[in-house]
């Protein structure tokens, strides 16, 4: 921005042509220096809330450094560099008038005019739309305002350390665009690159800190995404989704392992390669992607944790975690991501999601499970968990009818919204081994549907089917026992009442009559006693209800052998 001054002679000069007297010229003198002490003090003010932005970015990157005492030499090597470079740019602005433009970057004569200046700090925003603009920006250092990219054949920022405003990268239509800002360390709000048609990558390995959000949706040839030092942004959104082909596009591998997310994180719609992520302050979702392998690092899930409908999955990385705030949903992940069996599980099975993930280090779940058609063949996990504030755990339809073992939650012993609202457990699956909820005391509704396991090509049944656990409980509010198939049974030895207000207890009767629920031997007794304490359902077959004491006999006559 220049100042228009208007120079004595040329106002006398104007008195003279349009016949104006002395009190005319000095009132529009008058005029003139008032325009010209509002552009001064335009410029101060600009100039203070761009001292203003640095100083408060010092701080940020600051409170960073301080806040995490295990920064990797290169990521503080980096912090040591971008405060450096601020202080720079403050000894700029304080010092060098030439090196900062007053105003915005819109049109041609803006960009001309910066690069005629030689200016390397823009108090406005920036818009360029041609590699002419690009050129004109080659030593711009600091932007305070808004950048955004809606053009040109090559887009690089090399010098470009700081954007005050948001980065948006957008609309770009030329097949095969690159954006690079290798020297960009900070942005002050948002990272967005959406909507591009042609974009094919998108790098800034030098940047640290976003202040608000990364956005990165919509962009049809995206292949590539570098941000490989980010340490700190409030929520990350990458979704590769392409509508021309109803899924994902070329997008792949996203490493964010040294970040920080304040809030959450949501990754969608990935063609492969890795997912590394570290702190999550709120949920992370990633969703309908195929790639190989999931690390998450954060030792607190501030929110849900979902991991879902990952059709190539094979790995899900989740040691660290010692906390899950909201729910947790591990659901249809491996090849067909149906969780049941499939020619591609068949024909690749060192591919498929076959170790679900142990959990060794998780102690706190603070809403709902759902475990549901993964394609792991053996489920030992969250047996470390001692605290337990859902509703709700559901695990379903795992292992494609050939489940080994589910073996999970035998540290827990209650669990619940609260001390009288005790946690629902349904449990449908095709295994050789029920292990699980071995300390666990007391539970709402508590569904069981076992069967055995199935061979995927003849459908025959595998030979054994055995049920322990739920060896301390002693209250439930209902029971649903179908496992006609059990083969060995040594379950719910402690239980000593049902709660529930419909059918309490219903049992499906074993086909093979030598094996006994002598487990239970103390609980029926109970019932025999009282005949009339609890609404039962005893079933030999589909809709053929048997008399309560011949089912209890029937039962407990393998336990006197």
């Amino acid at each position: 921005m220049k100042k228009k001054l208007l120079s004595i002679a040329f106002v006398a000069a104007l008195a003279i042509l349009g016949g104006c007297v002395g009190d005319d010229i000095d009132d529009l003198q008058n005029q003139i220096d008032d325009l010209n002490s509002k552009v001064d003090d335009l410029e101060q003010t600009q100039l203070e809330n761009l001292l203003n932005q640095i100083a408060a970015l010092q701080a940020s990157i600051a409170n960073l450094q301080n806040k995490d005492t295990e920064l990797s030499d290169q990521l503080d090597e980096q912090y040591n560099s971008l405060l450096n470079n601020l202080s720079l740019l403050e000894e700029e602005v304080n010092n060098n008038a030439s090196a900062v433009y007053y105003g915005n970057l819109l049109t041609d004569a803006d960009f001309a005019a910066v690069l005629e200046q030689g200016a390397t700090i823009v108090t406005g925003k920036a818009q360029p739309v041609t590699s002419a603009h690009i050129s004109a920006m080659a030593n711009i250092k600091l932007i305070g305002g808004d950048l955004l990219v809606t053009g040109a054949e090559t887009i690089a920022f090399d010098m470009l350390q700081s954007v005050g405003g948001s980065l948006t990268v957008t609309g770009i239509s030329t097949a095969d665009v690159s954006v690079s800002l290798p020297a960009l360390a900070s942005v002050g709000q948002d990272v967005k690159v959406v909507g591009n048609s042609g974009l094919s990558a998108f790098s800034a390995d030098a940047l640290i800190l976003i202040n608000n959000d990364l956005n990165i949706t919509a962009n049809e040839l995206l292949n590539s995404v570098s941000l490989s030092m980010l340490d700190q942004v409030a929520n990350a959104n990458i979704n590769g989704y392409v509508e021309s082909s109803y899924g994902a596009g070329p997008l792949a591998s996203i490493d964010l392992s040294y970040t920080d997310v304040l809030g959450d994180v949501e990754v969608q719609y990935l063609s492969g390669g890795q997912l590394t992520v570290g702190n999550v302050g709120g949920s992370f979702t990633c969703e309908n992607t195929s790639l190989a392998s999931i690390d998450v690092a954060s030792a607190v899930i501030g929110g849900d944790f979902v991991v879902s409908y990952n059709s190539a999955l094979e790995t899900l990385d989740v040691t660290d975690i010692t906390t899950i705030e909201g729910n947790l949903t591990i659901q249809s992940n491996g090849p067909s991501s149906t969780g049941g069996w499939s020619a591609e599980k068949s024909a690749s099975s060192a591919a498929a999601f076959d170790v679900f993930p142990a959990f060794d280090a998780l102690e706190t779940i603070g809403g709902d499970v759902v475990i549901e058609s993964n394609t792991s063949t053996s489920i030992e996990a969250f047996n470390s968990v001692t605290t337990f504030t859902g509703s709700s755990i559901s695990i379903t339809s795992n292992g494609g009818f050939q489940l080994a073992v589910l073996n999970v939650f035998n540290k827990l012993e209650t669990a619940g919204v609260s001390s009288w609202n005790h946690v629902n457990i349904s449990i449908l699956q095709n295994l050789e081994w029920f292990d699980a909820f071995k300390m666990l005391t007391k539970a709402g509704d508590l569904n069981l549907n076992l069967s055995r396991t199935q061979d995927p090509n003849t459908w025959e049944q595998g030979t054994t089917l055995r049920v322990d656990g739920f060896d301390a409980m002693t209250e439930a509010k209902s029971l649903s026992l179908y496992s006609p198939a059990v083969t060995q049974f040594n379950a719910f030895g402690a239980l000593n009442h049902i709660s529930g207000y419909d059918t309490d207890l219903k049992v499906e009767m074993f086909a093979d009559t030598s094996v006994g629920m002598c487990s239970m031997e103390s609980f029926f007794t109970i019932i025999k006693d009282n005949p009339t304490k609890y609404n039962l359902v005893f079933n030999a077959g589909w809709n053929n209800p048997i008399d309560t004491n011949t089912a209890i006999d029937q039962l407990l006559a393998p336990c006197s052998n």
